[in-house]
Order: C-alpha cells, then sequence, then structure tokens
C-alpha cells in the first residue's frame, strides 16, 4: 500500500521529481516495486520448494509431479527483473497484422497474454489432474496458493489489457490502472 501511496503521490507533487519517479514507479522494470515483487515471488517459490521437498521424501513421482509449483513462482521472480514476458510480447507481435503493434486495438501491450493463456492454461490443467492427489492432503493450503496464483495472473494478463483501452493510457486512468494491476498481482502473490 506504500508503494502505491507513493506512486500516486509522486504525480502529483508541483515539480515532480525523476529520480523519485524512477524509484517508486509501478509500471517500471527497474524499481523499488518491481524488486520487491521478485522478493516476494522469489519468497513464495522458496516455501513451496520446501514444501515440495519435504512432502517428497523418497518418493521421486511426487517430487517431479509438484516440483512445476515452486519452479513457476521462481520464473515469476526472474521475469520481474528480466523482463521475459517483454521479450514474449515481442515474440507474439508477429502473430498480429503485419507482425506489429502498431495499428491494431492491441497497440500497447500487445497480445502476450492471450497467447500465452493459450499454452499456460492447458498444461496448468493437465497439471492440476496430475497432482490432484498430492495435493489434496493440504487441500486448504493449496486452494489459497491456486487462487492467489488466479488473481496474481488476471492482474498481469487482464489489467494489463486495459492499457490498450482507447483514452485510459494517459493521466488518471493509467495511473489508476498500474496501482490496480500492481495491487492484485502483490495481493495475489
Amino acid at each position: 500500500v506504500l508503494l502505491l501511496l507513493l506512486y500516486i503521490g509522486n504525480f502529483y507533487l508541483p515539480h515532480q521529481s525523476y529520480a523519485l519517479t524512477e524509484v517508486v514507479d509501478l509500471d517500471g522494470e527497474r524499481s523499488l516495486p518491481n524488486w520487491f515483487s521478485s522478493m516476494q515471488h522469489f519468497a513464495v517459490a522458496s516455501l513451496l520448494a520446501v514444501y515440495v521437498w519435504r512432502s517428497s521424501l523418497g518418493d521421486r513421482l511426487r517430487l517431479l509431479i509438484l516440483l512445476p509449483l515452486p519452479l513457476l513462482y521462481l520464473l515469476f521472480s526472474i521475469d520481474e527483473v528480466a523482463m521475459l514476458h517483454e521479450r514474449a510480447g515481442f515474440i507474439a507481435d508477429h502473430f498480429l497484422p503485419r507482425h506489429t503493434r502498431q495499428g491494431t486495438m492491441f497497440a500497447h501491450s500487445g497480445i502476450w497474454e492471450m497467447v500465452i493463456v493459450a499454452i499456460m492454461a492447458p498444461i496448468g490443467l493437465i497439471w492440476l489432474r496430475l497432482a490432484y492427489r498430492y495435493l489434496k492432503p493440504q487441500r486448504p493450503a493449496i486452494l489459497k496458493v491456486i487462487l492467489g496464483t488466479v488473481i496474481l495472473l488476471f492482474a498481469a494478463a487482464g489489467l494489463e489489457q486495459l492499457n490498450n483501452v482507447p483514452g485510459l493510457i494517459d493521466g488518471l486512468g493509467h495511473i489508476l490502472q498500474v496501482c490496480a494491476e500492481e495491487f492484485f498481482e502483490m495481493f495475489g502473490v
């Protein structure tokens, strides 16, 4: 919440500070909120890795089936600093007319979210089916992890698409969209 307040407050300073903008930019890739988000993902990945390791002692199949969960959060952590989804966005642009976002309804953020969802949703559902019997004993905790992951992905992919709405990418609308996106990403984690 403090990061959100600093981000919004910075826009209403009489003379916006470039240095402060760089540090508190929720939409920036090299900022304090970005670092915080990466650490949040890494902490979840670490805790899930301990859970998977401890619950899989002596059961290699269980380990192999549950391992993607902490690896997913490790990937999210790496993505925050390595900007992998931005690179995936440029690759996904090849599916657009003339292989570019320009002149399309996806001019700002492209279609990377839709391409990733089309690929990952079936894989995720298959994984859930395989992992269900191993996750069932810890059902309340795992349901929280799955719900948090869904909230995180909705914010990252769904709210990101609001950037493509004409008139929303400037001014207060953009500030509110970025705040909502980042808040729900961090809340989901």
